[in-house]
């Protein structure tokens, strides 16, 4: 600990003396026209004031923190996923100079903005919400990454009955109300199944789940870490600021709780490494390997001309 707290007093950044206080008095918000998600809030908060968000999962904490981080703007196109993609950001700091000097220009937001329909901005908040995260996060990486890839490896066969197209065409068609109730999720699918369903289980707290990527990479497969983000590795690549990498292997390695955004760093820089190595450093395509045909079928049409 003292180590830690030795090197963040040496990498230091002197901060500008804050003036004034943030005020709120009865600050209410809802997602859509129903019950409110947060209600009445009201406080003061001081320079220097250690403030806590105390309460169950579910209970608003995430969205009081979007609405004094100033993204409570319902009509931003992105509202819905401002928070996520902010913390994920934090993973850029992480970037050599060379990347980031690359990307400078670069506005993600700008391409995404492309792709939305044309009536987009005519929809509800919830609508916008599913869309992205269908476009974005569902098909691209849940399904994926998480999903039929890893199935197909072990020669399993998924079969995910809420993506069934006829549950998907038949939701596309209920109102948002009905998906959440204020911050009851599922609010459809509750009431489907309250007769049947024991009240523990209908009305207990949200869960999130998470991979124990820490402990998972550092304790059981050290030589991954060894390998791909050793100094020499990371020199080689380019991709990311080598003394960066290296201290939060260091916190990772000193501290047992890791926070969410230090996990995400780390599985990334070492993916990413693991692709470079393999598909740039170390990739070699032998031609004469290609798997010769016995019979082979061309259905192609070729102009007579």
């Amino acid at each position: 600990m003292k180590d830690t707290l030795k090197q963040n007093k040496e990498n230091a950044i002197n901060l500008k003396k804050v003036f004034g206080s943030v005020e709120y008095k009865n600050v209410s918000f809802s997602y859509i026209n129903t019950i409110p998600v947060i209600k009445n809030i009201s406080f003061k908060a001081a320079p220097g004031d250690m403030i806590a968000l105390v309460g169950a999962s579910g209970s608003g904490k995430t969205t009081l923190l979007s609405v004094l981080s100033g993204l409570d703007k319902p009509d931003d196109p992105f509202f819905s996923h401002h928070i996520r993609w902010k913390n994920t950001s934090k993973i850029k700091s992480f970037f050599s100079e060379q990347i980031k000097n690359s990307n400078k220009d670069y506005n993600g937001f700008i391409e995404l903005i492309k792709l939305l329909p044309e009536d987009y901005s005519k929809w509800d908040i919830v609508t916008k919400a599913q869309y992205l995260e269908t476009m974005i996060f569902l098909s691209n990486y849940l399904l994926s990454s998480q999903g039929d890839r890893v199935a197909m490896a072990h020669s399993v066969e998924m079969r995910l009955p809420y993506l069934d197209y006829r549950v998907i065409e038949l939701m596309g068609k209920v109102n948002s109300e009905l998906k959440i109730n204020g911050l009851n999720e599922k609010y459809l699918l509750k009431q489907i199944f309250k007769n049947r369903l024991p009240e523990s289980i209908l009305n207990r707290s949200k869960n999130p789940y998470r991979a124990p990527i820490t402990k998972a990479i550092l304790k059981s497969n050290r030589n991954l870490v060894k390998e791909y983000c050793s100094e020499e590795s990371l020199k080689k690549s380019g991709l990311f600021d080598t003394t960066k990498v290296v201290r939060l292997i260091n916190k990772l390695e000193k501290f047992s709780n890791a926070s969410e955004v230090d996990d995400m760093a780390l599985v990334g820089i070492l993916s990413t490494q693991i692709i470079y190595k393999t598909f740039i450093e170390n990739f070699q395509y032998n031609y004469n390997r290609l798997e010769k045909f016995d019979l082979f079928f061309d259905q192609r049409s070729f102009s007579k001309n």
